[in-house]
């Protein structure tokens, strides 16, 4: 009997997403380039009015060249992190590069990380596919969810929607989270 492997929903909208993991427990990821966050919500069934942090909110932060090693720890970590926590879905910050930007062709060397730390995530969720609940990996790009907000106005928009701060990729996987909720 051949093992059945999930396969990930290509850039979904926000609005898709929102629909989808709409009373499901769900992982948000920022793969990153130099370190990876993620974010455990329980998805309300209809728009709440205030925000509720996050179950679980963590990351990976490794020195520069340790980018092998981070993408093998995500593959023991997430897997792990979706049995324990019965992940329904992961939400994957899907890499893009927006051509006509400074900043963007600057980022564009990473763009191969950032696409290969998904990759990472996929596959992971993929050889574990058997033992783990998650059943759909969903990719959202950044624009998607939070425009042209800079960092910092995504963490103050945190912080002031549940009064917590978190380390970069973890805000950022936090802030993915309160995004589909209309919370951000």
């Amino acid at each position: 009997m051949s093992k059945k492997k999930k396969q990930p929903v290509h850039l979904s909208t926000l609005k898709q997403v929102t629909e989808i993991t709409a009373g499901a427990r769900t992982m948000f990821i920022d793969p990153g380039s130099s370190g990876t966050g993620w974010a455990i919500f329980d998805m309300p069934e209809v728009m709440p009015e205030t925000a509720s942090p996050p179950v679980m909110a963590d990351g990976i932060e490794l020195e520069t060249g340790a980018w092998i090693m981070r993408m093998a720890q995500i593959g023991e970590d997430i897997p792990l992190f979706c049995l324990r926590y019965r992940i329904v879905y992961i939400v994957i910050e899907w890499p893009v590069l927006w051509v006509g930007s400074k900043r963007s062709l600057a980022a564009a060397v990473k763009l191969i990380q950032l696409a290969a730390a998904c990759g990472a995530i996929i596959e992971a969720v993929h050889l574990k596919a058997e033992d783990i609940m998650a059943t759909d990996i969903l990719l959202m790009t950044p624009s998607e969810w939070k425009g042209q907000l800079g960092k910092k106005v995504v963490d103050d928009r945190i912080a002031r929607a549940i009064d917590l701060e978190y380390p970069n990729h973890v805000s950022d996987a936090v802030g993915m989270g309160l995004a589909v909720m209309g919370l951000l």
